[in-house]
């Protein structure tokens, strides 16, 4: 990540919406792609929206 003076893009973190923690999400695959996406989704949950 850049960080320069002024760079407020590098600190801002959205909210999390409301009743997002009550919430589920399944894939409806079978074998190893269906597993990879939901750690895939998972990761990017971390790392990019809360």
């Amino acid at each position: 990540m850049y960080y320069s003076s002024g760079n407020f893009e590098a600190f801002a973190r959205p909210r999390k919406p409301e009743g997002v923690d009550d919430k589920s999400a399944y894939f409806v695959d079978s074998g190893l792609v269906g597993l990879v996406a939901t750690e895939m989704v998972k990761w990017l949950a971390n790392r990019f929206i809360f």
